[in-house]
């Protein structure tokens, strides 16, 4: 199974819904289509989970998981940007028209 887009952002980011003026009810939707998207790709975020933390690396040292990251993430549509800060990524998913939504990891 793969990792969609969207679960890939928010596991990877902790975003306010309702800073950006969206309804409840399209915040519980959102809700349900990552808790759906979670029970679909269980095995794969399980992979990718035990991946990480079988490779730890220290603080500030982390390229491999980055390089990992940055992989996994190009794979699944994200633009990515390397090297901020040694290991930092931005990333960003082009997917709605408007203004994009851009995320940032160390």
């Amino acid at each position: 199974m793969k990792l969609t887009p969207l679960l890939i952002l928010s596991l990877l980011t902790s975003l306010s819904i309702n800073a950006n003026g969206i309804t409840q009810s399209v915040n519980q939707s959102i809700n349900q289509s990552i808790t759906d998207s979670v029970k679909a790709d269980i095995q794969q975020l399980e992979k990718t989970y035990h991946h990480l933390h079988q490779s730890p690396e220290l603080s500030k040292q982390e390229f491999q998981t980055a390089i990992f990251l940055a992989k996994e993430l190009r794979l699944h549509g994200f633009e990515v940007t390397e090297g901020l800060a040694n290991t930092g990524l931005v990333f960003v998913l082009l997917i709605f028209r408007g203004p994009a939504k851009v995320a940032a990891e160390r």
